[in-house]
């Protein structure tokens, strides 16, 4: 009981350290809307740290049909005034220990991976050619438990949000629709012509109509007709409730085509 309640308690320490409980719902989000995310576990001046680690940042090489077995973190490092890739890859030896090996690239432009260069130039202290064995896996890489109906071959998990893009697209069309609602539906006053102040051009002698450019309130028309002499509101009544009403109506699909409950996490990565 002793020993089951000191571990309990260097776990519990060793996840306040490194801010779990604040990072991880964040990270799960992120995960959920990227379709996976991975956690890797090192240690830093003897102590446990936990790097969490978004989807596109890692790239799987290697898998069977229970789960991925060798897998490339991506992290990037800019010092100097370059920018450097550091590839980290996990996998298996063929002794059955977890096997680590790390690699370097160095570019001037941040879009670029660039050439590989010496691990020393960032980390002096790591010999050129690196390998670390050890008997447990140091990553592990979940996914939210939704099909990957993109691709059926890859391990790698898809958003939440994957099979109601067509939706996503018509929500953004509604609601651009409903902020141009506003733009077009300003208030405009119709004024004569005749009733806007005009000054002469020094150059040419023609008169010219003089208002703000950026004025969208007064608009000027030419009649010939006394009677049409006359200021007109022009305004045009917003469409509020009808587009209040395809928002909606597209939320509630859109609910309908991923849920609102949560959905199980599978974990299933660089298994021991």
């Amino acid at each position: 009981m002793f020993a089951k309640n000191a571990l309990n308690g260097y776990v519990t320490k060793a996840l306040n350290d490194n801010g779990f409980w604040k990072r991880i719902p964040e990270f799960l989000s992120a995960a959920y809307a990227l379709g996976g995310g991975a956690v890797k576990v090192y240690a830093e001046d003897g102590k446990p740290k936990i790097n969490y680690i978004a989807a596109d940042r890692f790239v799987p090489t290697a898998w069977d049909e229970r789960s991925v077995t060798e897998g490339v973190l991506e992290s990037r490092i800019r010092k100097n005034g370059f920018f450097y890739t550091l590839f980290e890859k996990h996998g298996f030896a063929e002794d059955g220990n977890t096997e680590i090996e790390y690699s370097l690239r160095k570019s001037s432009q941040r879009n670029s991976i660039g050439s590989p260069c010496p691990l020393s130039e960032l980390f002096p202290d790591i010999d050129e050619t690196v390998t670390y064995k050890i008997s447990e896996p140091m990553l592990r890489y979940f996914k939210p438990d939704v099909s990957n109906n993109i691709d059926r071959c890859c391990p790698l998990g898809v958003s939440v949000l994957s099979s109601a893009t067509d939706t996503l697209k018509a929500l953004d069309v509604a609601f651009d629709s409903f902020g141009r609602e506003f733009t077009l539906g300003k208030k405009r006053i119709i004024v004569p012509a005749s009733c806007v102040q005009t000054v002469v051009d020094i150059e040419t002698g023609t008169p010219k109509r003089y208002f703000d450019a950026d004025d969208e309130v007064y608009v000027a028309l030419k009649c010939d007709e006394q009677s049409d002499l006359k200021i007109t509101d022009n305004t045009v009544e917003l469409r509020i409730e009808e587009h209040v009403a395809a928002i909606n109506a597209l939320l509630n699909i859109l609910l309908l085509r991923f849920g609102m409950g949560i959905c199980p996490i599978e974990i299933f990565i660089v298994r021991g």
